[in-house]
């Protein structure tokens, strides 16, 4: 938020006097351009303003930078640094998902791979135990053949 409002400073040349106040943001902006005195109805723009913010979503606001850019080319370097705070903040915020996406890919193929490999040992075994009970079977076949004869 801070930055925002240095952005806003250097950007707009607010004045001092509107920095020190203790004010929300919107109210910040809203007095750099129409101070105290003014007639002006500042509670319903600042209204007005929160209203579009809830209504518009952070991908809608995002694509629409350039529209703003285009219609009030002095706020330019605003749309710029804001493009620049969205970027920084996703490159995180992706980076972030994609590692515990990865953490998560690689415990199911783990899991999957534990489960192939006792999959094929349990089907090893019934193999040994199949072979070993026909030996065994033949065996006894063998020693029953020479008994009798």
């Amino acid at each position: 938020m801070r930055q925002a409002e240095s952005v806003l400073a250097t950007s707009n040349n607010i004045s001092l006097e509107h920095q020190r106040k203790p004010k929300g943001w919107l109210s910040s902006i809203v007095g750099a351009f129409w101070p105290e005195g003014d007639d002006f109805d500042r509670q319903g723009l600042v209204k007005e303003a929160r209203d579009v913010a809830y209504r518009l979503t952070d991908a809608q606001f995002l694509l629409s930078l350039k529209d703003i850019e285009s219609r009030e080319p002095l706020l330019r370097q605003v749309v710029a640094e804001t493009e620049g705070i969205a970027r920084d903040y996703f490159d995180r915020v992706v980076s972030k998902l994609l590692k515990n996406i990865k953490q998560k890919a690689l415990h199911i193929q783990q899991e999957d791979c534990k489960k192939q490999y006792q999959r094929e040992a349990a089907s090893r075994e019934e193999q040994d135990q199949l072979r070993l009970r026909i030996d065994l079977i033949r065996q006894i076949e063998n020693s029953s053949g020479h008994a009798t004869s």
